[in-house]
Formats: C-alpha cells, structure tokens, sequence
C-alpha cells in the first residue's frame, strides 16, 4: 500500500475511502504522504504515532505530547508549479518554496 499510483494500486477516487488495516509491529512517530501526481507538495501529509501499550503509565508523568511538523509550502499549486519544473532545460531546477510552515501556519 505504498508506492506508485497504478503501479502498486489504484488510486482512491475523490469522495471515496481506503481503509487499511495492517498489523504494527514497530512503535514510534512516522509520517504519512500521498503518492499520487503532486498531492504532497500541496501538502497531503501528516504524522502518524504508534503507541506501546506500556507507554500508558509513562504519559501519567507528563501533561502532553508534542508532535512538530514542518513542512516547505509553496504559495501556488503544483498544478501550476508542474510545468515549468518539467519545461526542457530546467532539469533538477525544482521550485524553491515560498515559505515553511510549522503546524500547517508560518505564524
């Protein structure tokens, strides 16, 4: 479930769902991203946090946890970034970001 879009799977219709049901072997804080055309870089992303059940009693000690996400953000859509990117000459000349965010704001 994880890889190209047509290649691996098919890719999930707008409106529609995908459950995916897997067992995790392995705790800890991951991310989560799209691989279909250029959703990730209009920001299709988030973290993803496996819990030991013995971390139960270690949350007792402290008041919250805190995930940071940062993330490049451009203030156009890929849509419109795409074909310049792909344009004849501008091999390996990616976009530069406009700003980054921290949470989903540049506040």
């Amino acid at each position: 479930m994880d890889g190209t879009v047509a290649i691996t799977q098919c890719a999930i219709p707008p409106g529609m769902s995908f459950l995916y049901n897997f067992t995790v072997e392995q705790f800890g804080t991951y991310w989560y991203h799209s691989h279909f055309s250029t959703q990730y870089t209009d920001g299709l992303a988030g973290p993803f946090i496996v819990h030991s059940p013995e971390e139960a009693k270690i949350q007792e000690m402290y008041d919250i946890d805190q995930v940071v996400l940062l993330q490049d953000w451009y203030h156009e859509l890929s849509a419109a970034l795409l074909p310049g990117y792909l344009s004849s000459g501008n091999e390996n000349a990616e976009p530069l970001p406009d700003n980054g965010l921290i949470q989903g704001t540049n506040l």
